[in-house]
């Protein structure tokens, strides 16, 4: 059988990036809140990693998702190895 693709596994560049208001909002209140770590499911091309990781917030990060092609892309442009 063909392997079935969907249309986030059509992205190989990066999608939504960039500090928009609701992911600082977000970054604020969990930060605010003691939070220490954070789970992105959905992550895509993981524009909030991109922001921790430019920031001060120090959040330990986990992103996650449905799209190889999504992981490959945030791979390639945070410089993210794989973990032996």
């Amino acid at each position: 059988m063909a392997e079935e693709r969907t249309y986030w596994e059509t992205f190989h560049s990066p999608y939504q990036m960039g500090p928009q208001k609701h992911r600082i909002y977000m970054l604020d209140l969990l930060q605010s809140k003691g939070i220490e770590s954070l789970l992105d499911v959905g992550c895509g091309t993981a524009p909030i990693y991109e922001l921790i990781i430019n920031t001060p917030y120090g959040f330990e990060y986990k992103g996650v998702d449905y799209s190889w092609s999504m992981i490959e892309v945030a791979k390639k442009i945070h410089d993210i190895k794989e973990k032996s």
